[in-house]
């Protein structure tokens, strides 16, 4: 599938990604939320959080190079990825879903609030050479699509799907 070229395709990307993520959840009981499933660690509800970081992250990002200020360093991958599983292991389910809401909904508004030129202009920002386009998909819809066939392969061994 080929990268959105306007705003509103990558908003409508974005949300039928985000419902389809959504759709899945759906037919995961709440008790089972705290089953290991993942990667031999992680719960869904740790999946739920992993993905809310990864897009208030993106979000605090796109924000910070809108206002044209110096990103601060980023942690490796697998540093940030413990952090989160740390910080948000303890909390509650609906704590946990309105965390990941608030990401996406962060995510989303820094993509509605920036122009086209922001969003798919290579070079647009000094010091980065892809377009803010890379930073969405990368943290919303191709995020969820690199992660679902594994929630949906733990459901069909658990009798879920």
């Amino acid at each position: 599938m080929s990268d959105p070229t306007t705003k509103a395709e990558l908003v409508t990307r974005m949300r039928r990604g985000h419902q389809d993520f959504y759709n899945l959840l759906a037919r995961i009981p709440d008790e089972r939320m705290t089953d290991i499933a993942l990667y031999d660690a992680w719960t869904i509800k740790d999946f739920i959080a992993h993905i809310g970081a990864w897009q208030q992250s993106a979000a605090d990002r796109a924000a910070t190079l809108r206002r044209n200020e110096a990103l601060p360093r980023m942690p490796e991958v697998d540093t940030f990825n413990g952090r989160t599983l740390e910080r948000y292991r303890h909390k509650s389910l609906e704590d946990i879903r309105a965390m990941e809401a608030a990401g996406y909904e962060a995510l989303e508004a820094q993509v509605r609030d920036a122009s086209e030129e922001e969003l798919f202009a290579f070079d647009h920002f000094p010091k980065r050479s892809d377009p803010l386009l890379t930073l969405i998909a990368d943290n919303s819809y191709a995020h969820y699509a690199e992660h679902l066939d594994d929630v949906r392969a733990w459901m069909r061994v658990n009798g879920l799907d």
